[in-house]
């Protein structure tokens, strides 16, 4: 399985005023989609589960920059759909999922850094967010 980053430039036939940009550990810019955040950035591709997995990824990405209850919220969606019983435990889970992923990013150099970078800035933000989420979730 890879990991892999779409480029902006001509996704489905795409103009710049389609994306807008969000902070990546303060010194670069991510370009995401205003309205596909399912499939764009990022593409998980090569195992069974790549689509959903994708577009799990591409949530989250999509997520940086807003605030805690929008984050809170995409949560208890994901939540409500899995088996774990515990919302720290879930937290911990998607944690542990982005670690495996960090090991499967593919392409040039700048490209994995930005990549690495973002799924650094998911993992805090779960991590800073999970006492909440788990508090009002329970």
């Amino acid at each position: 399985m890879n990991l892999i980053w779409k480029r902006p430039d001509g996704y489905h036939g795409a103009t710049p005023n389609d994306f807008t940009t969000i902070s990546i550990d303060g010194h670069s810019k991510l370009w995401v989609h205003k309205t596909d955040q399912d499939t764009f950035p990022f593409r998980i591709s090569g195992g069974w589960e790549e689509e959903e997995q994708s577009k799990k990824l591409n949530n989250l990405v999509n997520l940086i920059g807003k605030p805690d209850n929008a984050w809170e919220e995409y949560l208890s969606k994901v939540y409500a759909d899995t088996l774990d019983e515990d919302p720290k435990q879930f937290c911990s889970n998607i944690i542990l999922w982005l670690d495996e992923l960090s090991s499967l990013i593919k392409g040039g150099n700048w490209e994995i850094e930005i990549i690495g970078k973002t799924i650094d800035g998911i993992k805090l933000k779960l991590t800073n967010i999970t006492p909440t989420f788990s508090n009002h979730s329970s």
